[in-house]
């Protein structure tokens, strides 16, 4: 992932603000004694299910440094001692400081985000009903619940000094984050946390619009008008088609069959009912793939030139049939008369999703591309392997899933990955989401489906980089071989065996580097590639493009390496160790364009980095401007200087793909409350933030960076803007979904949506057409009356398995004059208010309250689900 929690700028701290939080460390000393003072009868030493841990964040900016102080309270709730056969496991995003662990314990990192707790030397033992208290400091802040250790388990040792199996510590408690020292990052942070006061005032220029005042269809069409009449499609209508538009017809088919109740017929011939009218239909000054929707009382007629264009047709009409006939199962519902024309900005329009960090069911994936397909989005970005996990089935290497797929306790890693981002002792997929991956035949439906509705899917091969999972697998491997068969062995190992670089990755990983001089590296790849590429054939499916990731290589990698120094000392053309990596983005590159596949890749495969006054430059990497590489654009941090990196590639020639982190970072918390899932180093992107993204002018309506600073006032200027010859080279925009905070459907769903509607807008119309903050507010309001009237409503309807978690937004609300007034970001959900907890009561009007009262308000959707609680008092 593209995590910069680690590389953050030092500010200075006044000495008042350092000398505030002394007292806490004074609070957090080391306590190590019984609840009560009165004799405890000593019973069965202390299990796991006895244990219960309390955590508790601090401080930031703990001694006047971008470090927290953070305390652990194990409690022994049994009447047994508990003594010092044991070691606790956990997952820790924030890096513990050397020495920083104040107790009578040790915490060690192993790698990655994986620590351990064991007892110092001045631990005896743990009384019946004691406490063992300790505190640690971690580099960098935290301000969310996300932030947290998680993952706890307990491994004990018996009389002879054997570990016994891992028990999951599963009573655990967290103290709230609600101090200005624990929400703020710095004593400069300049953004809020929100309040129901504070939304309500955001809220206050949305109004409830009729619906003859907003679009229907999302994303918005470049042209709608509304005719007078309409069409009742039923069982009789019949679905009817020319060549080459036989799988949209029978797309129709299957989209109106469960709304209808049954199967309408499909005819491959000129008729009235609804036809789809594939041939040489054009739109004025559009290119890509433009098509025509009529409705009359007639029949109803989609036009395009291409399949693609009558299927983004279909979508639209599926938009215009009224939300409540979705509900009722009429077995007939009738479609406005209208005429609309339409064809997309961008020819990339796509979405990415992480699988390894925590898996993600098949189900899953093929729900999220059927609402893609609906919001007319055609590429799958699909991250399969990475440090963390590999999460496709390569059969010539069995490993790779027998290994790299899981993670849970292991004592060396020859057998699984392990745990980290929370996924526990047990590699079992029902019980954690660390460990799944796909088979052929789970891949292969996946991209059929996709097919079907003209998605695109480009897996991933995350390398030279985020490795680590096919290092370990590989290495597992050469074990298995290394004295039966040592060519063999040998063959795929992706590791230098005497490589003693010192380097540490974004995610704290010292060894999830491939040995980029050695040629089993390349023969890896290529037989990867080749049973991919297999894949796709077998489902009937040309594999376009692969993304090779290519980003965050850690300083250090290669430097130590034997084989690496010896093919450096060899070579006229690559002398450094950094630039191994070049060598490497050619190899890889030659591999796929020899497949004729096209090499993708996150930015820094079409960047070259120099020193200049000990400073890490980058610019366009000249040398591979003619070898097709297209560039993802993720680290576009706004006063981090490298906001216009995508458009200086774009100008020197390069065909990008737009993934701005601070609009389109979808794993990105929506904003600063703790309880808010997902990470912030790249700011807080919420639902406006993606739909007012201009891609070609990216500047626009830009004033603040991630802190809430205002930027310097001709910011701007220092900045390229896109040339004539870069705005053609521009492929479209990209939503991200990193999955370290993601665990599970409902999360996955509720971190997506609804901001892939906001993406979808922004990928299909282009930059915004508004030119004073009037016009926005109107574009916005006319957006969110469409999501919440007709999209998030329909969204319970559209998926194959119905019901999408997506996030219902909190209501905003206030108290002026004893008089309780509240809103909503997203008109169309009810909003429930309570004066006690018990009883609710619908909101329509502003309310009388007595003064001192403290109101509990909520929002529900249609069928009944809540928002999380917000609270207002009444002063």
């Amino acid at each position: 992932m593209k995590r910069r929690d680690s590389i953050i700028r030092f500010e200075s701290y006044s000495t008042l603000y350092m000398m505030k939080h002394l007292f806490f460390a004074f609070l957090i000393a080391v306590s190590f004694s019984a609840c009560n003072e009165t004799e405890v009868k000593v019973g069965a030493p202390a299990t796991a299910k006895d244990l219960s841990i309390s955590y508790a964040m601090v401080s930031n900016t703990y001694q006047g440094k971008e470090q927290s102080l953070n305390q652990f309270v194990i409690q022994n709730n049994s009447a047994g001692e508990f003594a010092s056969n044991w070691t606790i496991y956990f997952n820790q995003t924030r890096t513990i400081i050397d020495k920083s662990v104040k107790g009578d314990v040790i915490i060690t990192r192993i790698n990655g985000d994986f620590y351990k707790i064991e007892p110092a030397k001045t631990f005896k033992t743990l009384p019946a009903k004691g406490q063992l208290s300790f505190s640690f400091e971690t580099g960098a802040w935290i301000i969310k619940n996300a932030d947290f250790p998680c993952g706890f388990y307990i491994v004990f040792k018996d009389s002879a000094g054997k570990d016994l199996a891992p028990e999951v510590l599963s009573n655990i408690t967290y103290a709230p984050l609600n101090k200005p020292e624990q929400v703020n990052r710095t004593p400069n942070d300049s953004v809020a946390v929100p309040s129901a006061e504070s939304r309500y005032e955001k809220n206050k220029m949305i109004s409830d619009l009729s619906e003859d005042d907003y679009s229907p269809i999302l994303p918005t069409p470049i042209h709608y008008k509304k005719e007078k009449g309409e069409f009742k499609i039923s069982a009789g209508t019949i679905i009817y088609y020319n060549k080459g538009a036989q799988n949209e017809a029978k797309y129709l088919q299957e989209a109106l069959k469960k709304l209808l109740r049954s199967e309408l017929t499909t005819v491959e011939a000129k008729g009235n009912g609804i036809m789809l009218d594939l041939g040489a239909y054009k739109m004025d000054a559009v290119n890509g793939t433009p098509y025509e929707l009529k409705v009359s009382d007639k029949g109803i007629s989609i036009r395009a030139n291409t399949p693609e264009g009558i299927f983004y047709g279909i979508q639209s009409l599926r938009a215009l049939i009224p939300v409540a006939d979705y509900n009722k199962n009429l077995g007939a519902v009738k479609v406005a008369a209208c005429t609309v024309q339409d064809a997309p900005k961008f020819q990339y329009r796509g979405m990415f999703l992480d699988v390894v960090r925590n898996f993600h069911s098949k189900e899953s994936v093929l729900k999220l591309l059927e609402l893609m397909a609906f919001y007319k989005l055609n590429k799958f970005h699909f991250h399969l392997m990475d440090d963390e996990g590999w999460r496709i089935q390569i059969e010539a290497l069995p490993e790779l899933t027998e290994v790299g797929s899981k993670r849970g306790h292991t004592k060396n890693e020859s057998d699984m990955l392990n745990p980290t981002c929370g996924s526990g002792p047990f590699a079992d997929a029902a019980k954690s989401n660390g460990t799944g991956f796909y088979t052929q035949e789970d891949f292969i439906e996946i991209l059929k489906f996709a097919t079907e509705r003209h998605i695109e899917v480009i897996p991933e091969m995350d390398f030279p980089g985020h490795a680590r999972a096919a290092i370990i697998s590989m290495k597992a491997r050469y074990n298995k071989y290394s004295k039966s068969d040592p060519a063999k062995a040998a063959e795929f190992l992706l590791n230098d065996p005497k490589d003693v670089s010192k380097y540490n990755s974004v995610q704290n990983y010292n060894d999830n580097v491939v040995c980029v001089a050695n040629e089993s590296v390349y023969l890896f790849l290529d037989t990867v590639v080749a049973e991919i590429s297999a894949m796709y054939e077998d489902a009937g499916i040309e594999l376009k493009t692969i993304h090779t990731g290519g980003d965050e290589v850690p300083h250090g990698a290669w430097s130590a390496s034997p084989v690496c120094i010896d093919f450096m000392s060899k070579s006229e053309q690559y002398k450094k160790p950094q630039d191994l990596f070049y060598y490497y983005v050619s190899r890889f590159n030659k591999i796929l364009s020899d497949r004729k596949i096209t090499t993708a890749g996150w930015e820094e495969i079409g960047l070259h980095k120099q020193m200049k006054d000990s400073v890490e430059m980058m610019s366009p990497n000249m040398d591979f401007i003619s070898t097709n590489l297209t560039p993802y654009i993720w680290n576009t941090m706004w006063g981090w200087g490298n906001e216009d990196r995508g458009y200086k590639l774009a100008n020197a020639g390069f065909k990008v793909v737009l993934c701005n982190v601070s609009n389109l970072y979808f794993d990105l918390a929506v904003d600063k409350d703790p309880l808010e899932n997902g990470y912030y180093w790249g700011g807080f992107v919420d639902l406006k933030k993606t739909w007012s993204f201009s891609p070609l002018d990216m500047g626009k309506g830009i004033s603040k960076d991630r802190m809430g600073h205002l930027l310097a006032p001709d910011y701007m200027k220092t900045l390229e803007a896109l040339t004539p010859k870069g705005k053609s080279n521009v492929l479209g925009i990209q939503g991200q979904l990193w999955s370290e905070t993601v665990k599970g459907k409902d999360l996955m769903e509720y971190m997506i949506f609804p901001r892939l509607m906001a993406l979808s807008e922004r990928a299909w119309t282009g930059d915004p057409s508004w030119k004073t903050q009037s016009d926005e507010d109107i574009a916005w309001n006319k957006f969110v009356n469409t999501l919440g009237k007709r999209d998030l409503p329909r969204l319970e309807y559209l998926a194959k398995t119905n019901s999408v978690n997506y996030r219902i937004p909190l209501p905003g609300a206030k108290i002026e004059n004893d008089t309780l007034y509240a809103n909503m970001e997203i008109p169309g959900f009810t909003i429930m208010y309570s004066l006690d907890n018990k009883t609710w009561t619908k909101y329509t009007t502003p309310v009388a309250v007595k003064k001192g009262a403290a109101v509990s308000l909520k929002a529900l959707n249609f069928k009944g689900r809540e928002s999380r609680v917000v609270k207002v008092i009444a002063k």
